[in-house]
């Protein structure tokens, strides 16, 4: 997928660039395909995000949330198997309040 066209699925101006390192343990110190937001409870690919004033925020222009903060895929899946190993873009995948823990918010 073309930059303009993540821009337009996205709502927001955004920058590719390398994929982070996820996750504390060594075994799982990969750099995954996907991220996902707990804020919006949405999905995109690791390395991808909005700049607003340095700061690196998930590329949904209706979401604040930093992209730091998004969760590697693989762990949400591990709580979700229902949930499609690739996921789609701009597709909500909610966490029950209980598998909140996950992601280390209230």
């Amino acid at each position: 997928m073309k930059q303009s066209d993540m821009e337009r699925m996205f709502g927001a101006s955004i920058v590719i660039g390398m994929a982070r390192r996820t996750g504390a343990a060594w075994s799982f110190r990969a750099k995954v395909r996907n991220l996902w937001c707990a804020c919006c409870a949405r999905t995109f690919p690791n390395g991808v995000y909005r700049d607003e004033a340095g700061l690196h925020h998930c590329p949904y222009g209706d979401c604040d949330a930093l992209e730091a903060d998004a969760q590697p895929w693989p762990a949400i899946r591990f709580t979700r198997p229902n949930y499609p190993e690739h996921p789609t873009l701009g597709i909500r995948y909610p966490l029950p309040e209980a598998d909140l823990s996950v992601t280390g918010r209230p």
